[in-house]
């Protein structure tokens, strides 16, 4: 069952009530912006309510990307969401090495070049 995107977001609340504030939150504000964490790569985001592209999406996992996971998605059109890596890690095979390294390793190497 696929669920609302909206359902999947969190909430990041700053209290600058009795503070000095910052050039975002002024002084005796709250603000409230919705996060949400990237399915690749359990990275949390904040969302910025005032951008105007589009919001990396996988439709293979029906989960929100970070930009880089996005990048990463759309270039090599395969989907790693965190749970796939972490159960490959724990699988072995006849020789003893991870059968999933070399995933593990370009994925990072790629997260390192795109950001």
């Amino acid at each position: 069952m696929i669920h609302s995107k909206r359902a999947q977001e969190g909430l990041l609340t700053i209290d600058h009530r009795e503070s000095p504030g910052l050039p975002g939150v002024p002084k005796g504000h709250v603000a409230e912006l919705p996060t949400i964490q990237c399915n690749h790569c359990c990275r949390v985001v904040v969302m910025n309510p005032l951008r105007t592209r589009q919001r990396g999406y996988c439709s293979r996992c029906h989960d929100y990307l970070c930009d880089g996971c996005a990048a990463i998605a759309h270039l090599s059109l395969t989907c790693t969401p965190w749970r796939k890596v972490e159960d490959s890690v724990a699988e072995f095979d006849l020789t003893g090495r991870l059968k999933h390294i070399e995933i593990v390793q370009r994925f990072i190497r790629e997260k390192e070049t795109y950001g």
